[in-house]
């Protein structure tokens, strides 16, 4: 098939960093004298209906261009992912970027976007919504419910992240939950925070889980039970330093499905996917996604 790129683009991420970079993309597709399309979001879920809408229409690769959350909605767009895929990273938290190795400049991320072999990867899926990242429920939903009010606020990037999670760490409330991995089921019933994780890294760049792998064929979870305030102010250190594997309180595994049910709605997100809910069924997705990394 003929090179044809479509590069969907959300311009606000990274607060207008996306807008910067873009010129660059367009200037090494160029270079390369392939046909392409570049086309902008305008709405808050606009890069779902724009891959939904375009991509099967004569287009050999797709290039998605911003934070998480962009990445997101065009994995949800995808009409079927025999497309190769290339990511630039533009956005707030780029917890993505952690997963897809080192941390590359935007020329670096654009070679690789249009150029790296494109190699098979897992894709979870939570109640029939795609991600690529991880689903955070309990505190982890709740800081990142917090953080997109700060966002709103006014308050800049991974700071918002900080802001909320101090906040957390006095406020949040645990909650009452029942959990399996695969077959086997947790014994927690009180928990503070649940993360399953296909990439490491969530909130700006935390490895919540730290042995996870984009490419192993399974999703890692990372189960903490619930903390007294002390306890949450001693372990948070340990935790953005990805060493809390093995602390007491915390349970850490690997699977195929992870079913959770809550006593209550509770705060969640998907790749930063904002919900609510209290059954959550999280899996790996039943194909691999083509990504240039």
């Amino acid at each position: 098939m003929e090179k044809n790129v479509l590069v969907v683009a959300n311009p606000v991420a990274g607060h207008g960093f996306t807008a910067r970079s873009l010129p660059q993309v367009r200037k090494r597709l160029e270079g390369l004298g392939w046909p392409h399309t570049i086309m902008l979001t305008e709405s808050k879920y606009g890069a779902e209906t724009l891959v939904k809408d375009h991509v099967c229409h004569g287009y050999s690769d797709l290039v998605v261009v911003g934070g998480d959350g962009t990445l997101h909605q065009a994995l949800n767009g995808m009409p079927r992912f025999d497309i190769p895929i290339g990511v630039v990273q533009t956005g707030t938290g780029n917890d993505f970027s952690k997963a897809m190795g080192e941390k590359l400049g935007i020329g670096a991320q654009i070679e690789r976007a249009l150029l790296a072999p494109p190699r098979p990867v897992d894709m979870g899926v939570c109640n029939g919504r795609y991600f690529a990242n991880g689903v955070g429920i309990g505190f982890d939903g709740w800081v990142a419910h917090r953080a997109a009010e700060l966002w709103t606020a006014g308050v800049p990037g991974v700071w918002a992240y900080y802001r909320a999670i101090a906040r957390g760490i006095v406020g949040y409330q645990p909650f009452e939950a029942t959990m399996r991995h695969d077959s086997t089921a947790l014994d927690v019933h009180r928990l503070f925070m649940v993360t399953v994780g296909n990439g490491k890294a969530f909130g700006g760049g935390v490895p919540v889980c730290p042995r996870a792998a984009i490419d192993d064929g399974q999703l890692d979870f990372c189960a903490v039970e619930r903390l007294t305030v002390p306890g949450r102010i001693w372990r948070l250190p340990l935790l953005m330093a990805g060493k809390h594997l093995g602390l007491h309180k915390v349970h850490y595994g690997t699977g195929h499905k992870v079913v959770i049910h809550t006593a209550h709605p509770v705060e969640a997100h998907l790749d930063g996917e904002l919900l609510r809910g209290s059954n959550f069924e999280i899996g790996l997705a039943p194909h691999n996604l083509w990504l240039r990394w």
